[in-house]
């Protein structure tokens, strides 16, 4: 996020929690608007970090609340975000970080994995709707989200570079993308 404010992006990565309905989405825009002093140009969407479970251990309410954070959640920041870009006549970036999960299947993440490969696909559609509008919708797949990162690990910069990158003009032409990132 730092990368990219200082190249005079207004960013919001979006937080995970509270975001159970539309009007909360509506409330959190407008109250980065009013930090920020101006609309949003990029939005930051990362997976949450869960645990493992086993999916024959899974409930109803634990799928749907897994899913709803990692997909619903980030459908309609998404959508929010690009009403307000088309109403501005305003480019924008919308960069979802996700885990690759969606193409590397891992014991204990079906749920999550779901959520991610609706990402995978609503990314595309996304960006095949909202193109015409300037609204660039990307993805960045990596491992490295799908632990808490701390605020020293060496892969930040690495992953806050390449968001950077999607998200500016050197990459206006760049949408509908998923970029696998993994350390060394």
């Amino acid at each position: 996020v730092e990368t990219l404010q200082l190249s005079g992006a207004n960013v919001l990565l979006a937080p995970h929690d509270g975001l159970e309905h539309e009007q909360a989405v509506s409330a959190l825009l407008d109250q980065a608007r009013d930090e920020l002093g101006g609309e949003l140009t990029t939005l930051v969407f990362a997976d949450k970090v869960v645990e493992p479970s086993d999916a024959s251990a899974l409930t109803l309410a634990q799928w749907h609340a897994l899913t709803a954070i990692n997909l619903d959640a980030r459908f309609f920041c998404s959508a929010e975000f690009a009403r307000r870009c088309i109403a501005a006549e305003s480019a924008g970036s919308i960069m979802h970080l996700l885990s690759k999960s969606a193409e590397q299947a891992n014991s204990g993440f079906s749920a999550g994995a779901s959520a991610a490969g609706g990402v995978l696909t609503m990314n595309m559609s996304l960006a095949v709707e909202w193109g015409r509008d300037n609204i660039r919708s990307n993805i960045i797949a990596t491992h490295l989200i799908d632990y808490e990162l701390k605020a020293d690990d060496p892969a930040l910069p690495t992953l806050g570079n390449l968001v950077a990158y999607y998200s500016s003009d050197y990459a206006a032409y760049i949408t509908g993308a998923c970029h696998g990132v993994d350390e060394a």
